[in-house]
């Protein structure tokens, strides 16, 4: 369960980064240009979020911003998306991602008891477990191995 809060929180995260990074012009310094001339920008409500950014280009690192985010409900010409659950339009079979090398030697490195709570967590179907039904074995070494190696190595 606590896994599933943690994605849950990262993936809001994401969504209010992706959120003001297309709702705001910047000229590549972080800080947000005014409005063009003739448009009038929306009032400023109450902040309910807080949220810390990072940009690519490390000018900004892991700094709480001032940005007031306000959700209400005033009507915009964004495109609306409901979700009808009574319609099905296409099934998913299952969920996964790829074990690499690196992620396997950590894995193995755990106690046991540590190592099937893991197991558990990942591949498991109880409440606090996240589920998953595939798994892809990345072939030759990845990002995430300790030594870097291939299948065709030479002398």
């Amino acid at each position: 369960m606590l896994y599933k809060k943690k994605l849950f929180a990262i993936c809001i995260g994401c969504f209010v980064t992706l959120l003001l990074a297309c709702g705001k012009k910047t000229a590549g310094t972080g800080r947000v240009l005014s409005s063009p001339p003739g448009q009038v920008p929306p009032a400023v409500s109450a902040n309910e979020v807080d949220f810390w950014l990072t940009t690519g280009d490390s000018t900004v690192l892991l700094s709480k911003q001032s940005t007031v985010l306000s959700f209400d409900t005033v009507a915009n010409s964004n495109t609306t998306i409901e979700v009808d659950s009574s319609q099905t339009y296409q099934t998913v079979d299952g969920f996964g991602y790829t074990l690499t090398g690196g992620s396997a030697y950590v894995i193995n490195r755990l106690g046991a008891a540590d190592k099937t709570s893991l197991l558990n967590e990942l591949f498991g179907n109880a409440p606090h477990s996240i589920g998953i039904s595939y798994l892809r074995v990345s072939i030759g070494a990845s990002d995430l191995n300790a030594a870097v190696f291939t299948y065709d190595d030479m002398p």
